[in-house]
């Protein structure tokens, strides 16, 4: 089992610095108040086909991509533990100049009115989106069967079926 793609992100509390050169700012009409700086989602490439999304919202940095791809040139086998795929992102970060993730310890709700939901704040990053995977290894007689059998199998509400040419499920 191995981790293929992390999407994690944090408020800083400051205005974190822009990596392209196209920013933007909204403007509140009636008063005039300026909003934080913006900017579109940054792709940071790699070396071998790899690249990461990196998105700044003021003082908010969104990270996602596959860590266990970055700067390796296959992705049959990746990083067993999170905290190694945020040690990619990190190394990543201070490569581009931006504050490291930071482990989170305390998780509580943010106040609002009445009329409003009340949304959580932290103390470190939240992992948004997570994919977890494996591999198999069956020997190159087996394949066939396994891919056979494997077709029997129920996958959440979809029907057990192997598709005609005999090679995927």
């Amino acid at each position: 089992m191995f981790f293929d793609w992390l999407t994690i992100e944090q408020d800083f509390g400051y205005q974190l610095p822009i990596l392209g050169e196209v920013a933007y700012q909204r403007v509140q009409l009636e008063t005039g108040e300026a909003g934080s700086l913006n900017q579109p989602v940054f792709q940071h490439k790699g070396s071998f086909c790899d690249q990461v999304s990196i998105s700044i919202k003021g003082s908010i940095l969104k990270m996602s991509g596959n860590p266990s791809r970055w700067n390796r040139l296959d992705n049959l086998f990746g990083h067993t533990s999170v905290d190694a795929c945020v040690q990619v992102y990190n190394r990543i970060l201070n490569e581009l100049g931006l504050p490291e993730f930071t482990k989170c310890t305390k998780l509580w709700q943010r106040q609002a009115s009445e009329t409003e939901k009340a949304g959580t704040v932290t103390d470190g990053a939240c992992i948004r989106e997570i994919h977890i995977t494996s591999n198999r290894t069956v020997g190159a007689d087996n394949v066939d069967d396994y891919i056979s059998g494997l077709s029997t199998l129920r996958y959440r509400n979809s029907e057990p079926r192997l598709h005609s040419n005999g090679k995927s499920v």
